[in-house]
């Protein structure tokens, strides 16, 4: 009868050192999961941030295009009556 006693120790020895491994690793887990969630959470806020600026970006790209547009010859014709201005008074 002794016997069965102490043969039924190192089985809830086995099994307690078992259940804190479990719990180590399911602890591990979760800091590894706040740290993905924090991350992603980041993340998110970086992109959304970056659309805002890429929106805001191209429309200042339009808008320089479409003045550019409006000044298409005017402006050469005023560079080369400069130019020939310039090269004159030489």
């Amino acid at each position: 009868m002794l016997d069965t006693c102490l043969d039924g120790e190192p089985d809830a020895e086995l099994l307690q050192r078992r259940w804190f491994a479990a719990l180590r690793a399911t602890q591990r887990l979760e800091a590894e999961c706040r740290q993905l969630l924090n991350a992603l959470w980041h993340a998110d806020e970086a992109w959304r941030r970056a659309c805002g600026e890429l929106e805001a970006f191209e429309a200042l790209s339009d808008a320089l295009e479409e003045q550019l547009a409006c000044m298409d010859e005017a402006p050469l014709r005023r560079c080369d009556l400069r130019r020939l201005a310039v090269v004159s008074a030489a």
